[in-house]
């Protein structure tokens, strides 16, 4: 199984590059190591996150939802981070993915991933229970 880390670390490869590419590339692979490593947290936690684009929503509507303030500034990093990736993988017209701007993108994403491993045990069942009363008032509605 692939570490959701080795793409924080090409990332960071890959973040000062001279080509545009390969810096918008990294913005991609940082936005995809903390989405993918967050969500290993819920599925093998038992909540399922959707395989489709839809994952991504739900990734930051039970981050938003946890009721932890920690994981809800989480969340907001994520989301923003994943408006970052799709202007990096699907605008070509924007031309301000500079070195400056992708090393900080990989710095968040990393930030995102190490301020969700000081969550301590205790505040996880607390974010796994309230996600998963978030779950059941959804699907009761």
């Amino acid at each position: 199984m692939m570490n959701p880390i080795d793409f924080i670390e090409l990332a960071d490869e890959l973040k000062t590059s001279e080509k545009e590419a390969k810096r918008r590339t990294a913005i991609s692979r940082c936005y995809y190591g903390a989405y993918n490593y967050l969500k290993q947290f819920f599925v093998e936690s038992g909540i399922d996150i959707s395989e489709s684009a839809d994952g991504h929503k739900q990734l930051v509507d039970y981050l938003s939802h946890s009721n932890v303030t920690k994981t809800q500034i989480i969340g907001e990093q994520i989301k923003n981070l994943r408006k970052e990736r799709n202007s990096a993988d699907y605008n070509m017209s924007i031309q301000s993915f500079d070195k400056n701007k992708t090393q900080l993108l990989v710095v968040k994403a990393k930030n995102a991933i190490d301020n969700f491993n000081k969550i301590n045990k205790d505040e996880q069942k607390i974010i796994l229970s309230n996600v998963k009363q978030h779950i059941e008032l959804k699907t009761s509605n």
